[in-house]
């Protein structure tokens, strides 16, 4: 007793150096780090799109650090912004976006002797090891250099643990371009402009996502279901219900999962005590019962008892647990063949049983298209996601703990059990344990609890709360004791001596496991320190507490942060408030909060009243309202202090759902728009866009918003737009706001244009009526800004055909393509290029077109061939877009020749042309860039199909069967396959023929061979051809198969010819 009383003298001595400036230091952290308990944890107050992460780059650099939990949706992210800019709707700077899933980089793809380069992983990744000329390789450099390629690297973190240590050099050299990276862990120690978090779905998004889930099974369902609403509805319900499954229904992997589980009818999901383990412990019953269900059909199958089948099952279980393990003991993301030979061994399986193992759904060959009989064991292999890897490693300690083999997983676990990407694998194992066998979660504490420990016994501390702070129920009493005495005795000194470190590090693993905040000896751990008289422990209770995701506040802790609203500092004051808010939807005192806040509304200190405020919208939906609420509602938008009225209108945001809005309160939000606080009118206007109908009705509301769109601050003028768009969706006359919105689009702010294209996009046909409104939509199509374009790209859509073929908008894309800017000329040929299929372009966009094909800037010219491209057979009757266009075939530039030829290709018709093209693009076979001169081919082979290919061409198809590269040879080969016979007629190509008949690879003689079968009868008027297949008939396997093939197929003149029936006998004998 004296030592406590000592305590809280130095405690309260502490206090009074505790000066105003560190109060205010503290306060401004606590706020910013304030609205963090659960139900906020995946709240955001705006959501970044994918084309917005690079907007806050001041430098040229744009490197960002990517984090997310496992099945967050990284790696979809990876692919869904990769596709977007393939789509071209993102990123136009970049001329490549290049994704590396850098788990493929391993030492079975790659050689640990050789020292690659960044493109050696574009080659090896995407052109499966082609040849690239000298040309394209400087190409690639300098774009890199100029920050025009983007590297994407998914799965970092795993990779820097476990890569081929001369790979981690080529990924470094990576990074320092441009790039975009994932990893699971926040804190990793990457270099890097900017850090974002991926959080997975917001609350919104899983309701969303469970009704479109369900719609669409319902859609391909033989037996669609009459209740898919309800469906979805009591999905909803029963996550909300569950705080626990309520977390894991954020990660979009396992929301998948649970709705999969709930659209089963003949499965119910447990109702109690759900977490991840459970979810994947009955995927694996289902997988394992669709798997007797396919092998019972089987003809392997067929005489098989159920009973023997579900051994089986059992032995490929286990089988994936040991590989698991195996993969996890090495800390390696790719299981090695000698991984999977081992575990079979372990497991007394066969390679008999290797597709047997794939056809369970968890594990993949690393090469699909290689999966055969004799060569699966060869390949590398990998676990559908890491999280699976995770929980079979689990089950296999579960397993082992109780086995003779215990001490393989005992010493693992003492060991690793430091090591973050280890923490997964104990949690599941802890769960497991409670699952399957409690006794054994004591046997797993005692083994985890056990030295070696850290030195200062947090890490210790933290391990030991997110593994067993879901399971600590099932402990033995004293080691449930010693649990508890170690994470309160870590609450209290990181609380009362400040450690902020510490308090974070806490704070992180309590969130993982909130069912630990329910238990009385951790709730009276923080009802004690509010009971500390003293402002910085108060202080640092109450923000631990904002952060931590209570769902079950006991009635005496909520009452002690009531008391914390009338202490007579205005910070603990301001602290408690905010708290309060929080906790109050879960709590039970929700009238006495109510009533609490309601007096706090007339303090005489207005940051009070404001947080009042603030905490009334936020159990606005949560709690009961009365009429003095809207009383004080009416009073608080006559509130004289700016940040205070902010409050009221947010506040009022809460009561739509609840109460409709009378006249004085729209008369009270009209008066606020014309206050002088900038901040204040934008509260105003976010306020009336959500009141409803009532708006449209109100003259002097509505005044007010457009006088706001000449308002001289920009955030003002958006937020009237996007007010206006809001209302105008209910309004009977849509015609005035359409006519202010159309103003809205020549503002000068590209955000406020934007804001205007977003609000018009939801006033339908009355906007496409409108002249001004489609012009300056037309405008926006060819705007610098990538976001602006895309909001009139995406108003266009949702407008309907007539928009994007309306007259105004074309006159103005038209018009872009002159304007000065070159970027602006890039822009209106990518928008004409996108409103081609609905758009039917005239004379006078082609006739601007072919003025751009001559502009001294390449990218301007590429940009031009790709609309030309577009607008396809449109543009035939321009004689001089198709000269031009021939012309720059022959440019200097790569990118410039490659789009003149897909433009050609989709435009070429005439005789003359066809002419002209054919002797460019056979000139274009001698060029030193290899990848040019298959585009040539290519061109040569469309041609070919419906043009008789000229004396010339011939000629230039003869000297490409000398090239030296093989690939190239036999892409010739195609080509002539595709002239067929009147091959014969050209003496040169056919001497080509027969002497490419016998090159030195194998693959270029089959295709010379399919060449000479196409051309048919007449071959055999060529002695040299003849010759030379008979001479292929003395070879072994396919080409020999195909040369008689080939003579079969010209029998009748073959026998004419003495040689071959020399060869003929000779072969056979």
């Amino acid at each position: 007793m004296d030592d406590q009383e000592q305590k809280e003298k130095n405690l309260t001595k502490q206090n009074r150096s505790y000066g105003k400036q560190e109060r205010d230091s503290q306060k401004q952290k606590f706020n910013t780090k304030l609205s963090s308990i659960y139900q906020k944890i995946h709240s955001v107050t705006s959501s970044i799109s994918a084309e917005s992460i690079f907007d806050k780059y001041k430098d040229h650099a744009k490197k960002l650090l990517l984090c997310g939990r496992t099945g967050i949706g990284k790696s979809t992210f990876c692919k869904y912004v990769t596709y977007r800019w393939a789509k071209d709707e993102i990123w136009s700077k970049y001329e490549l976006v290049v994704l590396i899933c850098l788990r493929n980089l391993t030492n079975e793809r790659y050689s640990a002797d050789i020292e690659y380069t960044p493109i050696h992983l574009l080659k090896t990744e995407y052109l499966y090891g082609k040849d690239l000329s000298s040309e394209t390789y400087e190409l690639f450099d300098q774009q890199c250099d100029e920050g025009k390629i983007l590297w994407i690297l998914d799965g970092y973190d795993e990779f820097q643990a476990n890569g081929p240590q001369n790979l981690k050099k080529t990924v470094e050299l990576v990074t320092q371009y441009d790039y975009i990276v994932t990893c699971r862990l926040q804190n990793f120690p990457l270099m890097s402009d900017v850090k974002m978090e991926m959080i997975g779905f917001i609350d919104d998004d899983i309701s969303r996502y469970v009704a479109q889930f369900f719609e669409q099974t319902d859609k391909t369902s033989e037996q669609p279901s009459k209740n898919t609403s309800f469906k979805h509805e009591d999905l909803v319900k029963f996550l909300r219900r569950r705080p626990m499954l309520w977390d894991v229904a954020h990660i979009p992997l396992l929301l998948e999962l649970i709705c999969n589980f709930w659209g089963n009818r003949d499965y119910q999901l447990p109702t109690d005590d759900f977490t991840i383990t459970t979810l994947y412990t009955h995927l694996i019953q289902q997988l394992h019962e669709r798997y007797l269900r396919v092998r019972k059909n089987s003809n392997k199958a067929n005489n098989t008892s159920a009973k023997t089948s579900d051994a089986f099952v059992k032995i490929l279980l286990q089988f994936h647990e040991t590989l698991a393990f195996y993969a996890m003991s090495s800390n390696e993301m790719i299981i090695t063949p000698d991984m999977f030979k081992k575990a079979l061994e372990q497991n007394k399986l066969s390679l008999q049983y290797h597709l047997e193992l794939l056809s369970f759904g968890i594990l993949k060959a690393f090469d699909p298209r290689n999966v055969k009989s004799d060569d699966l064991a060869k390949q590398s292999h990998y676990f559908l996601h890491r999280s699976f890897q995770e929980f079979f490693a689990a089950r296999y300690i579960v397993r082992q703990l109780d086995s003779s083999n215990s001490k393989q997983v005992i010493d693992f676990i003492k060991e690793y059990k430091y090591d973050q990407q280890l923490t997964p694998v104990l949690i599941f194992t802890s769960e497991l344990c409670a699952l399957e066998d409690q006794k054994q979660i004591t046997t797993l504490y005692s083994i985890i609890d056990d030295t070696p420990r850290d030195l200062l016994g947090l890490q210790h501390t933290k391990l030991l709360i997110e593994c067993f702070g879901g399971t600590f129920i099932h402990l033995k009493p004293q080691k449930k004791s010693n649990f508890f005495d170690s994470t309160i005795e870590w609450l209290q000194i990181s609380i009362m001596d400040s450690h902020y470190t510490v308090i974070d590090h806490l704070k992180s693993s309590l969130k993982r496991q909130p069912r630990l905040l329910e238990e009385e000896k951790i709730q009276n751990t923080f009802i004690s320190l509010l009971s500390i008289d003293n402002i910085k422990t108060l202080y640092e209770t109450l923000r631990l507490i904002s952060m931590l995701p209570f769902q079950q506040p006991s009635k005496l802790l909520v009452q002690k942060i009531q008391k914390t609203c009338s202490h007579e500092s205005n910070d603990i004051k301001e602290a408690g408030i905010t708290v309060l808010a929080h906790l109050v939807a879960t709590a039970n005192e929700k009238d006495s909060v109510r009533k609490l806040l309601l007096e706090l509304l007339h303090n005489k200190e207005a940051t009070i009243r404001q947080l009042a405020w603030d905490a009334l919208g936020e159990i606005g939906k949560k709690v009961e309202w009365t009429e003095r609420i809207v009383d004080e509602l009416r009073q608080g938008l006559n509130e004289q202090e700016d940040y205070v009225r902010v409050a009221v209108c947010h506040a009022l945001i809460s009561l739509v759902a609840k109460t409709d809005c009378d006249e004085e309160i729209l008369v009270g939000l009209s008066d606020t728009l014309t206050h002088k606080n900038e901040i204040v009118k934008i509260a105003a206007c976010e306020a009336l866009a959500y009141i409803g109908e009532n708006t449209v009705d109100n003259l002097q509301a509505m005044k007010g918003l457009e006088k706001l769109l000449s308002d001289p601050n920009d955030d003002v003028r958006k937020s009237a737009c996007e007010a206006l768009g809001k209302i105008g969706e209910r309004a009977l006359s849509k015609k005035q706001i359409i006519k202010q919105l159309a103003i809205a689009l020549n503002d000068p702010t590209d955000d406020v244009r934007q804001s205007a294209c977003e609000a018009l996009s939801k006033l339908g046909q009355d906007a496409v009526e409108n002249k001004e409104a489609m012009a300056g939509l037309g405008r926006q199509l060819s705007d610098q800004n990538d976001h602006l374009r895309l909001s009139a790209q995406g108003t266009l859509k949702k407008l309907g055909e007539k928009a994007a073929s309306n007259e105004h908008i074309m006159c103005e894309l038209i018009k872009a393509l002159t304007h000065e800017n070159d970027v602006v000329k890039i822009e209106a040929c990518r928008a004409i290029a996108q409103l081609s299929k609905q758009v039917l372009w005239d004379t006078q966009a082609v006739a601007k077109l072919e003025d751009l094909l001559t502009n001294s800037k390449d990218e301007v010219i590429v940009a031009a061939c790709h609309a030309l491209r577009q607008i396809g057979e449109r543009a035939t009757s321009n004689e001089k877009v198709k000269s031009r266009l021939v012309d720059l075939l022959s440019h200097k530039s790569y990118q410039v020749r490659c789009g003149a030829h897909t433009a050609l290709n989709a435009i070429v018709e005439k005789e003359a042309t066809i002419e002209l093209v054919m002797h460019r693009l056979t000139e274009m076979l001698s060029d030193p860039n290899i990848d040019f001169k298959k585009a040539a081919l290519l061109g040569l082979e469309k041609i070919g199909k419906n043009t008789e290919l000229n004396e010339n061409v011939m000629s230039g198809l003869a000297a490409a069967l000398k090239d030296s590269n093989d690939e190239f040879k036999i892409l010739v080969c195609r080509v002539v396959s595709g002239i067929g016979e009147k091959v014969a007629s050209n003496e040169k190509l056919m001497n080509a023929l027969a002497e490419a008949i016998k090159d030195p690879n194998d693959e270029v003689k089959i295709a010379v061979c399919h060449a000479v079968k196409e051309v048919g009868g007449k071959v055999a008027s060529n002695e040299k051809v003849m010759t030379s297949l008979g001479e292929t008939l003395f070879n072994k396997g396919d080409i020999k198969k195909l040369s008689c093939e080939v003579l079969d197929n010209i029998a009748e003149e073959a026998v004419r010819n003495n040689i071959i029936f020399a060869q003929l006998g000779e072969a056979i004998y």
